[in-house]
C-alpha cells in the first residue's frame, strides 16, 4: 500500500525507494520525495539503514501526515 500525495488536483504514490543515509546523520530515509534526504550530499550518501532510526519527514509521508 502506497501513500497519496494531492498536487495539483492529482493523486500521485510517494515514491519509497531502497533506504539510504549520510554518514553524518543519525537518521535513515525510504522516500525519493523526502526534503531531508534530498539534501544530503552526494559523497556523504549511503545505501541502508546504517542502523539508524527512520528519518522523521519519511516516517510522516508513511503514515499520511505530510504530503512530501
Amino acid at each position: 500500500m502506497g501513500v497519496k500525495l494531492y498536487i495539483k488536483g492529482e493523486d500521485i504514490m510517494a515514491k519509497q525507494c531502497s533506504p539510504y543515509h549520510s554518514v553524518d546523520s543519525d537518521v535513515y530515509h525510504i522516500y525519493s520525495d523526502c526534503t531531508k534526504g534530498n539534501d544530503i550530499e552526494k559523497d556523504k550518501k549511503r545505501q541502508g539503514t546504517g542502523n539508524k532510526r527512520l528519518c522523521q519527514v519519511c516516517n510522516d509521508i508513511k503514515s499520511g501526515k505530510r504530503e512530501r
